[in-house]
């Protein structure tokens, strides 16, 4: 994987590595979140094996799509295709699986959190990134600003890096 680009050594990072590098490859996001720690990590790496890692949930925090590994950019953007061309009604939800289980391992590092309010959004998009994982990285900040673009209803997108941030 390194020889093609897709990994890279990680390193620990911070916010201001994690901003700089968005913005340098024009990251598509609303809230910029990170593990709380190194033991959160390990939990969401446990939960959420594959980087890029979608997660689609309605705006009651219910699960509604989840897309992992190589595929996981291409796959999204045909899950939002299809949310725009169904009727809510026929979406089917996995109340079990609720976006809150994960606020409680992550923390906001950029964007107000004020955002995750749900009368704010229809859907809410969450992907998994990291800076060790360059080409699979760029590939879902590119769908996220196609999902942004192309949705015909409120989408807030979360990313939540899955690097190793200093200071734990």
């Amino acid at each position: 994987m390194r020889v093609t680009g897709n990994y890279k050594t990680p390193k620990q990072e911070d916010a201001a590595s994690l901003k700089t590098y968005c913005s340098k490859y024009h990251a598509q996001y609303d809230l910029l979140f990170t593990p709380k720690s190194n033991t959160d990590f390990i939990l969401l790496l446990k939960k959420f094996p594959n980087i890029p890692t979608t997660l689609i949930y309605d705006n009651e925090g219910n699960l509604v799509a989840i897309n992992s590994g190589s595929s996981c950019p291409w796959q999204t953007l045909q899950k939002f295709k299809a949310l725009n061309d169904s009727s809510k009604n026929l979406i089917s939800v996995d109340k079990s699986n609720n976006f809150s289980d994960i606020l409680s391992y992550i923390r906001c590092t950029d964007g107000d959190s004020s955002l995750l309010n749900s009368s704010t959004y229809d859907y809410l998009m969450v992907y998994t990134w990291a800076k060790f994982t360059p080409k699979l990285s760029k590939a879902m900040f590119t769908t996220a600003t196609d999902v942004k673009q192309a949705a015909h209803f409120k989408v807030k997108i979360v990313a939540i890096d899955m690097d190793e941030q200093k200071g734990w």
